[in-house]
């Protein structure tokens, strides 16, 4: 018999489950170093996986053969993420370095689907701004059924957007 699961999210609501207590700067430093090159994020995300401290990563994620060329793409939620590392003496296997997360939640004491971190999921790409939780709360009240947001310019307040740097 499975034992009951609990949700990502009711895990992520409790404070003491989070080693960096709020203050994420040093998590976003490797991603605003424009010399930090796509690979060594990587080593470190799947890294701080591999040590089974909690990693999460919201991704804008694009099908690379959409029916619809400016299709916005999806928002998904990586959860666990880490890489397969062999151990000492034990022989090749196809799994050797490849990344793995959880995708999704548990939903009736089912797992989450588990996914590949594909190499080139760490690549660069062009600053993104996003609406703050107060700006977000503000479009969503004036327009409850809108399904989608954006995209930010820079001629959009700073004060309603972050950079992902504060």
């Amino acid at each position: 018999m499975m034992a009951a699961s609990n949700p990502y999210r009711l895990w992520y609501q409790d404070a003491s489950n989070d080693p960096h207590h709020g203050n994420y700067a040093d998590v976003y430093a490797a991603y605003n170093d424009a010399q930090q090159q796509p690979a060594a994020i990587r080593n470190l995300v799947f890294g701080t996986g591999n040590q089974d401290m909690p990693v999460a990563v919201v991704a804008l994620t694009r099908d690379p053969n959409p029916a619809e060329p400016n299709a916005p793409g999806t928002i998904l939620a990586y959860h666990r993420l880490t890489q397969y590392v062999r151990g000492l003496g034990l022989p090749e296997t196809p799994f050797d370095d490849v990344g793995y997360a959880f995708m999704g939640d548990s939903v009736q004491d089912m797992p989450p689907i588990s996914v590949v971190i594909p190499d080139n999921a760490f690549h660069r790409t062009q600053l993104v701004q996003v609406p703050t939780v107060a700006h977000m709360d503000q479009l969503l009240n004036q327009n409850p059924n809108e399904t989608l947001f954006g995209p930010f310019g820079i001629d959009t307040s700073a004060a309603n957007l972050d950079d992902g740097q504060t």
